[in-house]
């Protein structure tokens, strides 16, 4: 079957991780499937050691969006459209490809759908959507790309989420029920994703917004106080400037990195705990990998996540600095507990989040209708 998948985005996040490495299986299987992706997402993700080899690939240049994004940022209403138009130019391409060679499918990630959006006026042609977030306005910060974005989940033929709590809000919004599909799961390379020797380092890694409360891991390692353990904070965001100054003046004498990499697998390898934080509770690819690296789980309680984090695993908790703080002592005060933790979660992953599953969901959402 030929498929195409469509990868384009400013940001560099799980969904697109996923993603990449679902197309390095189905290519590595022989499946006739083609990635476009935009040039800035495509190194990045080459940088975390995915994509590596280039054939079936299609990389679409980033002139303009360097004006929003890039090099010669200025973020206003017309350096937004501005940055639109590489998407444009590439859009008009993938409308030539597409129907010079009338593919079975075309998947796009939400946050890339201005290249389908030709496409999808013309509805000559069945597109699916990923929608990788339960709060459509967290995709964009733009009332513009908000309006673009629901209408293409409207206009599309099929919507995959990852988890049940993103269905009320998109079906609110006005997505119909029955065009609605859940994955089975997320999956991630246990082989990259895998233990190492353990030491005292605590790993929060996610964008850094405010519905990440990347400032509320802050506020829990200042009250730990602890000075023997390594706090990692990795993540780009709005917030990052701020939790920067924090980390100078006021953790001076507690070990805290603030940084950010492609790759955090040799980070998750060696620590004992990753901390999860999320307003909406949506599972991130982040806390997939870290259970993968036999992390034990320090995780924000209610919504999807829990569906992914059992008792068992770690714990979970309100989103209170008090609690955290005294989560974290706990854990490092009986590290043979927080391993075990960790060694479950890993197990757990193995066996209930591979890409042989979310293969065989991919392919239902397709063929089904």
């Amino acid at each position: 079957m030929n498929k195409i998948l469509v990868l384009i985005s400013d940001s560099y996040g799980g969904t697109e991780r996923r993603f990449s490495r679902y197309f390095e299986y189905a290519r590595d299987k022989k499946n006739d499937i083609t990635l476009f992706i935009n040039k800035s997402l495509f190194l990045k993700i080459q940088k975390s050691g995915l994509l590596s080899a280039t054939e079936q690939i299609v990389v679409f240049p980033n002139i303009f969006s360097a004006f929003y994004n890039g090099r010669w940022k200025y973020k206003n209403r017309f350096s937004f459209l501005l940055s639109k138009l590489d998407v444009l130019m590439a859009s008009f391409y993938l409308t030539i490809y597409v129907f010079v060679k009338k593919p079975k499918v075309i998947h796009a990630v939400l946050s890339g759908v201005y290249a389908v959006f030709l496409l999808l006026i013309l509805q000559l042609f069945k597109i699916t959507i990923t929608m990788p977030s339960i709060d459509l306005s967290k995709l964009t910060s733009e009332k513009f790309g908000l309006f673009f974005n629901l209408l293409a989940l409207k206009l599309c033929h099929r919507v995959d989420v990852l988890s049940p709590g993103a269905v009320p809000e998109i079906v609110f919004k006005g997505i119909k029920r029955e065009k609605i599909f859940v994955s089975k799961c997320s999956f991630t390379d246990t082989e990259k994703f895998k233990p190492s020797d353990k030491v005292p380092k605590i790993v929060f890694a996610a964008r850094l917004e405010s519905y990440h409360r990347p400032m509320t891991y802050l506020k829990s390692v200042k009250l730990a106080g602890l000075k023997d353990a390594q706090f990692c904070i990795i993540g780009k965001g709005s917030q990052e400037d701020e939790l920067k100054k924090i980390v100078e003046e006021e953790l001076k004498g507690i070990n805290v990195r603030l940084f950010f990499k492609e790759d955090i697998s040799e980070e998750l390898a060696s620590a004992i705990i990753f901390v999860s934080l999320k307003d909406d509770n949506y599972p991130s690819q982040s806390l997939i990998e870290a259970m993968s690296c036999g992390c034990s789980i320090i995780s924000s309680k209610g919504g999807d996540t829990e569906l992914l984090v059992k008792k068992e695993f770690g714990f979970i908790v309100d989103i209170d600095e008090r609690i955290i703080s005294e989560k974290i002592k706990e854990l490092l005060d009986n590290t043979e507990k927080a391993k075990e933790m960790g060694n479950k979660a890993r197990l757990f992953i193995k066996e209930n989040h591979t890409v042989e599953k979310f293969d065989c969901y991919l392919r239902d959402f397709w063929n089904t209708g």
